[in-house]
């Protein structure tokens, strides 16, 4: 008896426990959720897309370089820059360029408001996070001729007259 109640009992664990392991995975991808979190401007949902300690180097042109290391520190970035644009609703979108297993190059588009932001990015991956993720200047162009495809709702986006006009 207690032979065939142990098989039981760890048939019925691991179907207790098998929605939350399907959950992380469902939740793994660190663009997804950092493209949620600036939407809902969710500071915690936003670090949580970086390991625990993460490292978001930003090296703008015409600024000095800044580090934030850790998610803590993440977490207050985040929030700091989502009190800033808190009356704007925020699209955030990626287009890959290069990637390998555990790193992932390319250009991203923050609209906010009536403005549009471009940048470009470098990141790496641990788990399924950001373990570094810096980032840089770039153009309309950077992005609207980036080789990959727009990672998220490709079929809504709108071409970008102040780049097609131009050809």
């Amino acid at each position: 008896m207690v032979r065939v109640f142990g098989p039981v009992l760890a048939v019925l664990l691991s179907l207790l426990t098998a929605p939350a392991a399907f959950a992380q995975t469902v939740h793994s991808d660190p663009f997804a959720v950092l493209r949620q979190a600036y939407a809902s401007k969710d500071a915690k949902l936003a670090a949580s897309a970086y390991t625990a300690d993460g490292l978001a180097i930003y090296a703008n042109d015409g600024v000095p370089e800044a580090r934030v290391q850790g998610r803590a520190a993440l977490e207050r970035s985040f929030k700091g820059f989502f009190a800033q644009v808190a009356d704007q609703n925020l699209d955030l979108n990626f287009r890959v360029v290069a990637s390998t297993a555990d790193a992932i190059r390319g250009v991203y588009r923050l609209r906010f408001g009536d403005q549009v932001s471009y940048g470009g990015f470098e990141v790496v991956l641990a788990d399924g996070l950001f373990a570094s993720d810096r980032s840089t200047s770039a153009t309309a162009s950077d992005f609207e001729f980036a080789a990959g495809p727009v990672m998220f709702a490709a079929d809504a986006e709108p071409l970008d007259r102040s780049v097609y006009g131009q050809l």
